[in-house]
């Protein structure tokens, strides 16, 4: 009976860390870029249950122990275009990612949240503050600036005049990379410069791909799944508590 309690105990847990992973989702639906998680769990070993008497030994089955959140894994598909009519809105269609870079710490930062802006100096810039990068460093553009066109291959024209190819960096496996916050990633990884899986369309902004009527079925369900386990325990816990008292004064 402890090994039920045990079982859906840990079956809570499992249902409380899958929910958050929801949460996140569900917070980001209109982040630009952002890029859903999945949980991947894992079931505990089996346990054999055996009965020894007199006559022998006598295998009464397995026992599950339950399972456990073995981690999460990245959805990259595609997210929406969505024309904004913005020069500096950047949506990538394609496997890549923008690389920026904090000026601060010479780091360098992978995206797909293309909603850029212009800081005091001309850089071209993300709403935290890192630089877009482009084949010759940071990109920046005059100040008095009035036309500003970025290609599908990401060269960048200020009042016709070439200024910078915006860098585009991709990857061989997308899920060795790690996330930063909601939109930004690191990797050890080297990626690839400028490839032909991935262009730019100027005046667009990707939306997140993450679905608002899956999250919110997953985190109805998962609500009921963790009630019925708390039930679970509850009658379990009950029924011990009878044996205890009960079955004990009897004896």
């Amino acid at each position: 009976m402890l090994r039920g309690i045990y079982s859906a105990a840990a079956g809570m847990t499992t249902q409380m860390l899958l929910n958050d992973v929801v949460a996140d989702n569900l917070a980001n639906l209109n982040t630009p870029g952002y890029k859903q998680s999945g949980a991947q769990f894992q079931s505990f070993g089996e346990v054999l249950m055996g009965q020894v008497s007199d006559a022998g030994k006598n295998s009464l089955g397995t026992l599950a122990m339950g399972s456990d959140l073995m981690g999460t894994a990245i959805n990259y598909q595609q997210g929406d275009l969505v024309q904004t009519g913005n020069p500096l809105d950047l949506g990538l269609r394609g496997d890549g990612f923008f690389v920026v870079k904090d000026a601060a710490t010479n780091t360098s930062y992978y995206t797909r949240a293309g909603n850029f802006t212009m800081d005091s100096a001309g850089y071209i810039t993300t709403n935290q503050g890192q630089r877009l990068q482009g084949m010759k460093g940071d990109i920046m553009v005059p100040l008095k600036t009035k036309d500003i066109v970025i290609s599908n291959d990401g060269t960048v024209t200020a009042d016709g005049k070439a200024l910078d190819k915006v860098m585009l960096a991709s990857f061989n496996n997308n899920q060795g990379l790690s996330r930063l916050g909601s939109t930004l990633y690191s990797s050890t990884e080297k990626p690839s410069l400028n490839s032909q899986t991935v262009s730019i369309e100027q005046g667009t902004i990707e939306r997140s791909n993450a679905n608002i009527i899956t999250q919110m079925v997953n985190s109805m369900t998962g609500m009921r799944v963790y009630e019925g386990l708390q039930r679970g325990i509850q009658m379990q816990d009950e029924t011990l508590q009878k044996s205890v008292n009960d079955v004990g004064r009897l004896s």
